[in-house]
C-alpha cells in the first residue's frame, strides 16, 4: 500500500506571518510601552532640570537661604522617585502624590528657580493618577508655578502669571490626547488579537474536519474493503470445506485480515498524540 503522510494544515494567516496560533504576536505595539518611553524621558528631564535649578539657586543665594530650599528640593526629589516607582509598578497612591505636590508648591513659591521642573512634575502627576484628582493636582502645580514666577517678577509681570496657566492648559489638552490615542490603540490591538484567535480556531476546525475526512476515506478504501473480502472468502471456504480450494480461500482470508490489522494499527498510531 502507498505510504501516507499526515497533511499539515496551514492557514493563510500562518502562511503570511510564518507563525502558528500559539506564537503569533500582536500586530500593533502596546501603547503602554510607548507611554513608558515618554515617562522615562520625563524622569530624565526632571533630574537634569533639578540639578540645573539647584546649581542656579546656590550660585545666586547665600548659604543661609540655601538650607531650607535645598531641604525642600531634596524632599521633593525623594517623593518624586517614590511616586515614579509606584507608578511604574501600577501602584498609584494619592497620598504620595499629594505630598509631592504640596512640597513642590512650597518650593516653587519660595524659589521660582525650580519652576522649570514643574513640566516633569505635571506629567508624573497625570500618569500616576486618573480622574478628577489628577486634574486638581495638575492645576495646583500650575497655579503654584504661576505664583512663584509672578513673585519672581515682583508682582508686576503679568506674563509670568498668565504664561504658566496657558502652558498648563495646553499640556493638559496634549496629555489627554495622548491618553485617548493610547486607549484607541489598545482597543485596536485587542480587536486584532481577538480576530487572530478566531482565525486560528477556524483553521484548527477546518484542519480537524479535513483530517476526519481523510481518515474516513482511508478506512473505507482499505480496512472496510479488506474485511468485506475476508468475509466473502470465509463464507466460500465454509461452503466448500474441507476441499483444497476452501483451504486456499481460508489462507487468503487470513492474509487479508493480517493486512487489515496492520493497516488499522497504522491508522491508530497516526492519529495518536505524540505523548
Amino acid at each position: 500500500m502507498p505510504a501516507r503522510a499526515t497533511p499539515q494544515h496551514t492557514g493563510p494567516a500562518q502562511a503570511a506571518t510564518g507563525q502558528d496560533a500559539g506564537s503569533r504576536r500582536p500586530l500593533l505595539p502596546y501603547a503602554k510601552d510607548r507611554l513608558g518611553s515618554i515617562e522615562s524621558a520625563v524622569h530624565l528631564g526632571f533630574a537634569v532640570l533639578l540639578v540645573a535649578s539647584v546649581v542656579r539657586y546656590v550660585l545666586r543665594h547665600s548659604p543661609a537661604d540655601n538650607v531650607l530650599v535645598l531641604g525642600l528640593a531634596t524632599a521633593a526629589s525623594l517623593l518624586y522617585a517614590v511616586v515614579a516607582l509606584l507608578s511604574a509598578r501600577d501602584r498609584h497612591s494619592v497620598t504620595w502624590v499629594v505630598g509631592l505636590v504640596g512640597v513642590w508648591a512650597v518650593l516653587v513659591v519660595a524659589a521660582p528657580s525650580f519652576a522649570w521642573c514643574s513640566f516633569a512634575l505635571f506629567f508624573l502627576c497625570r500618569s500616576a493618577l486618573r480622574g478628577a484628582v489628577s486634574y486638581i493636582l495638575a492645576a495646583a502645580i500650575t497655579v503654584a508655578t504661576a505664583a512663584g514666577l509672578f513673585r519672581l517678577g515682583n508682582g508686576t509681570d503679568v506674563a509670568m502669571l498668565l504664561g504658566p496657566l496657558a502652558v498648563g492648559t495646553m499640556l493638559t489638552l496634549i496629555y489627554d490626547r495622548i491618553q485617548a490615542d493610547a486607549g484607541e490603540q489598545r482597543r485596536l490591538n485587542a480587536e486584532v488579537s481577538l480576530a487572530q484567535g478566531q482565525l486560528a480556531a477556524s483553521e484548527r476546525r477546518a484542519g480537524t474536519i479535513a483530517e476526519r475526512e481523510r481518515v474516513s476515506r482511508e478506512i473505507h478504501d482499505t480496512v472496510t474493503q479488506g474485511l468485506a473480502s475476508s468475509l466473502l472468502l470465509l463464507e466460500a471456504a465454509g461452503r466448500g470445506w474441507p476441499a483444497a480450494a476452501a483451504r486456499d480461500r481460508l489462507r487468503q482470508a487470513t492474509d487479508l485480515l493480517r493486512a487489515n490489522l496492520a493497516e488499522t494499527r497504522s491508522l491508530v498510531h497516526e492519529l495518536a498524540s505524540p505523548g
